[in-house]
């Protein structure tokens, strides 16, 4: 069930190899197509600490909105299968504005939907630095949030940035 955020009913989340839960295409995606959208609240980063601290897991899922504030699901305890996306090096959807993920590609039924986490995040919180587990031929190993400062990363994913990342590569 969602209650703040939108997934796709083409959409649906299970045990991932990649890490714990993630989000599988249950139909066929296709490029362009909005995967997810979402909502939550927004806190600052002391907040965000202090959620860290209170449930360990939740540091994977804040998004960076503008220095030291962070979209954060609305309850701790409660994570919406929109929430559970993992990173892939090499991703099949991005990110759009702030809130949108769009597939990049076309997704075929069965495959998890990944995006790049370096595209939403900057290093500032407590959930980077972590070890990528995606084993992607292209893996980068060690996700740290400041591959967008990298020339190669910002043109793969030209197009796929968070706006608060956007307006920092201007």
């Amino acid at each position: 069930m969602q209650l703040y955020s939108y997934l796709s009913q083409k959409c649906k989340a299970k045990k991932s190899a990649i890490n714990g839960w993630g989000v599988f295409a249950r139909d066929t995606i296709n490029k362009g197509e909005l995967v997810a959208a979402w909502g939550g609240k927004i806190c600052h980063k002391k907040e965000m600490k202090r959620l860290c601290k209170k449930r360990p897991a939740y540091a994977s899922h804040p998004i960076s909105v503008f220095d030291d504030l962070f979209l954060v699901p609305l309850d701790v305890n409660l994570i919406e299968d929109s929430d559970k996306f993992n990173h892939s090096c090499n991703p099949n959807t991005g990110v759009r504005g702030q809130i949108l993920l769009i597939a990049r590609k076309q997704i075929p039924v069965g495959e998890e939907i990944c995006f790049d986490y370096e595209t939403t995040q900057m290093g500032n919180f407590d959930g980077l630095p972590f070890l990528c587990k995606c084993n992607s031929k292209n893996c980068r190993k060690r996700i740290t949030g400041k591959a967008w400062k990298n020339k190669e990363f910002r043109k793969k994913n030209h197009g796929f940035f968070s706006w608060y990342i956007e307006k920092k590569l201007k």
